[in-house]
């Protein structure tokens, strides 16, 4: 019969709890990773834009920065025309988190304009992400200074649909100009292509400024862009008629050789859930959101425009408990 060495038995004990001390780290690391031991990460269907858009780049931006951080969130992007179509994804349960304009969220949520028969009371904000804003480029050689100047013009207005239609066609239908122009129906992108290449007269967009395509329509070699902007009537009706909307400065310099400001109108952009999202989810959401935007900004020019001091300043709208939780851990809530 062989003998038991007691140096064999000390490295039997000491192997042992080396595989021990292994598999409580691996169990440490995927509780923390996962947030508990098994817990596999919240699934959440995540409705942008178009795919490949701004908006969508900026969202697919913030899924790959939860997984890399392992914040517990799944993301899975959805590419749409955004603005009604996302409403509806929201309340027919075929997306958890929408971004949006506040005007269609506002309008679906009392069940107004396009929403009359398809409100959403359950609807929750969560976050004011960025502002949009009312852009109108056009040459020098056309002769536009003013709003008015686009009569008789084509005016690029944003492809059909689109969040950017509907806005421009509203501040063109509310100051008259609606049925004296010539429409083209394209996007704000292939609209700066056109209007270099002279086959249109203006451009209009609703989005965050400065944006990459009047950037570099601006910066091309032997194109004399310019900015043009509204008068205080128009600004007043405008504002007057859609309380969401306010007076916007495009200061000096924000595009290559505009050294004059522009005064115009913008309207929140936020992120919006239903109110049966759970609220650890949300909050999960928001903090991810708040630490992780310095980082998400080198990568998408949604998260470099992002403002934290707006985040939980989406009026009307309630806000999800999920999301007014980390505000007022952060010290952001409002306390009226």
């Amino acid at each position: 019969m062989k003998k038991a060495y007691p140096m064999m038995a000390l490295k039997k004990t000491s192997v042992i709890a080396i595989i021990i001390v292994i598999v409580i780290i691996v169990g440490l690391a995927a509780w923390f990773t996962l947030g508990g031991f098994g817990a596999a990460p919240v699934r959440l269907k995540w409705a942008e834009c178009a795919t490949g858009s701004v908006a969508w780049i900026g969202g697919s931006v913030f899924a790959k920065t939860c997984m890399k951080h392992g914040v517990g969130l799944e993301i899975t992007v959805i590419g749409s025309t955004c603005s009604v179509e996302n409403m509806h994804l929201l309340r027919e349960g075929k997306a958890d988190v929408v971004h949006d304009i506040f005007s269609f969220a506002r309008d679906c949520y009392y069940g107004q304009g396009k929403f009359v028969n398809a409100s959403n009371p359950n609807l929750r904000a969560i976050v004011w992400k960025q502002s949009n804003v009312l852009g109108i480029v056009t040459l020098a050689e056309t002769g536009i200074n003013k709003l008015t100047d686009l009569a008789g013009k084509k005016v690029v207005v944003g492809a059909p649909g689109t969040a950017v239609y509907i806005q421009n066609m509203r501040v063109l239908e509310a100051l008259g100009l609606a049925d004296k122009i010539i429409p083209e129906e394209i996007d704000w992108t292939q609209g700066c292509e056109a209007l270099r290449d002279r086959r249109v007269d203006a451009v209009m967009s609703f989005t965050y400024v400065p944006n990459t395509p009047s950037q570099q329509l601006f910066a091309t070699p032997g194109i004399n862009a310019k900015l043009i902007g509204l008068n205080e009537t128009e600004i007043q009706i405008l504002t007057s008629l859609y309380p969401y909307y306010v007076e916007y400065v495009i200061p000096p310099n924000t595009y290559p050789g505009q050294d004059y400001e522009v005064h115009t109108i913008a309207q929140p952009v936020g992120y919006f859930c239903n109110a049966d999202l759970p609220e650890d989810v949300v909050y999960k959401i928001v903090k991810a959101i708040y630490e992780y935007y310095p980082e998400m900004a080198e990568e998408s020019v949604i998260w470099a425009h992002f403002n934290p001091e707006l985040g939980p300043k989406l009026p009307e709208i309630p806000y999800h408990p999920g999301a007014i939780k980390f505000y007022k851990e952060v010290g952001l809530w409002p306390e009226s």
